[in-house]
């Protein structure tokens, strides 16, 4: 399954220059992310079909400290429909809410306001 972080870099760097932070490529502090582990699991409940879905995300910032961050979240199926557009789903929507959960992180929080 390919995950698409696009849209969770979008909503991390909106949050960022929204509290005043100017983001440089060429700056001196860098956060990589990497997506650890991702999972699924199906829940079977009648007409309430729903795939949980569950990312764990890492940061490695730029002073070699980091920080990892889950997310889970869950989609619903709307009947007769592809099941794997819902496990997609649940999965993208985790790694957003992960990226949500670094955001508020201590250490992330802390990494840049040195």
């Amino acid at each position: 399954m390919t995950i698409r972080c696009d849209s969770a870099i979008n909503i991390m760097t909106r949050h960022l220059q929204k509290n005043g932070m100017t983001l440089d490529p060429s700056s001196l502090k860098k956060v990589t992310l990497k997506v650890l582990a991702t999972s699924t699991h199906f829940l079977n409940i009648p007409f309430s079909q729903r795939y949980r879905g569950n990312s764990t995300l890492q940061a490695m910032f730029g002073d070699n400290q980091q920080a990892q961050v889950t997310g889970e979240n869950a989609a619903f199926i709307p009947p007769f429909t592809p099941h794997t557009d819902a496990r997609q789903r649940s999965v993208e929507g985790a790694t957003m809410l992960a990226v949500t959960a670094l955001l508020n992180d201590a250490r992330f929080v802390g990494y840049l306001n040195r």
